[in-house]
């Protein structure tokens, strides 16, 4: 999902696997007995864990809160004990050492952000998914959309919490992380969504014109501003450094949402120009792996043809 985060325009929406329009009548039988689902619209209806890109949510909520300041230290050994049962691990079993705020979202740090999410507790986790809309239906939305599933935050042992915190037991739609980083972006405001600007009749008249409103504002101007420039250092010297555009300052966030049913899912959220941007990007790739190596690539391609 592609939009502009001042307006709420979509500006491009692809699901795949896909089919042909024209050939729909002909081709119904394949396409409702194809395993693949070509038909399900995965941009708008498709639930999935945000993994990592989440971490955004849960950065700003801290932020909010006053739990932290980007200049916080928190020290990642690499692991995170919690009860008798259960350890928080860093991806790939590093160990980030001592680092603040800003730098433990460039990097992706998993102990910071599930410290984090046990420091706001179960309220105020749930709070910020509601803050953001996950807990209602878009208004007014052209298109089938798939309401986001929380999870009942206040049953939640200390292990399910700490997932939370980097985006694992919460299910989105692509177009829903979208507009999170079309929040940071657009200054803390989230933009109605639409796809259709106007409506003409035959003889050339328009008959309803679509105007931009805004929808909710999650996020005030200066916790935007701070996630903003944890978002370009993760595109500078983070894991999102293949979304790098040469003259183009980018702002993302990669995710590696693990995956009950199989591999892992690739995603990258951001947004560019990041001093005054233009588009908001939202990439999944089902059962790809790694964010940073496989969804940005794909959304440095969307941004630099949209900015070009």
């Amino acid at each position: 999902v592609a939009l502009n985060p001042a307006t709420g325009e979509i500006l491009a929406m692809v699901s795949k696997p896909s089919f042909n329009p024209n050939r729909l009548e002909e081709d119904w039988d394949t396409l409702v007995n194809n395993s693949n689902s070509p038909l399900f619209n995965r941009a708008t209806q498709g639930l999935y864990p945000p993994g990592s890109t989440a971490k955004v949510i849960t950065a700003e909520s801290a932020l909010k809160e006053r739990i932290v300041q980007p200049n916080t230290i928190f020290d990642c050994n690499g692991t995170l004990p919690l009860g008798s049962d259960y350890v928080l691990r860093e991806a790939g079993q590093v160990a980030h050492g001592k680092v603040n705020l800003i730098q433990a979202l460039a990097v992706s740090c998993n102990i910071t952000f599930g410290q984090l999410a046990l420091d706001l507790g179960r309220a105020k986790l749930a709070k910020a998914y509601e803050r953001y809309g996950f807990d209602q239906m878009l208004p007014d939305f052209e298109l089938p959309e798939t309401r986001p599933q929380l999870p009942d935050f206040s049953s939640l042992t200390d292990g399910e919490v700490a997932q939370v915190g980097i985006g694992q037991g919460v299910l989105v739609t692509p177009l829903r992380m979208a507009l999170t980083a079309a929040a940071i972006a657009n200054n803390g405001v989230i933009m109605k969504p639409y796809i259709v600007m106007q409506i003409t009749a035959p003889e050339g008249n328009i008959v309803e014109q679509f105007r931009p409103q805004p929808w909710l504002k999650p996020v005030s101007s200066q916790q935007a501003a701070q996630i903003k420039e944890a978002m370009v250092k993760t595109v500078s010297f983070g894991t999102g450094r293949a979304v790098r555009i040469t003259g183009i300052q980018v702002a993302g966030k990669t995710g590696s949402a693990e995956n009950p049913q199989g591999d892992t899912h690739a995603w990258f959220i951001g947004f560019a120009p990041a001093e005054k941007p233009e588009i908001a990007v939202a990439v999944i790739v089902e059962n790809a792996g790694s964010g940073g190596s496989v969804a940005a690539p794909i959304a440095r391609k969307v941004m630099a043809a949209a900015l070009r």
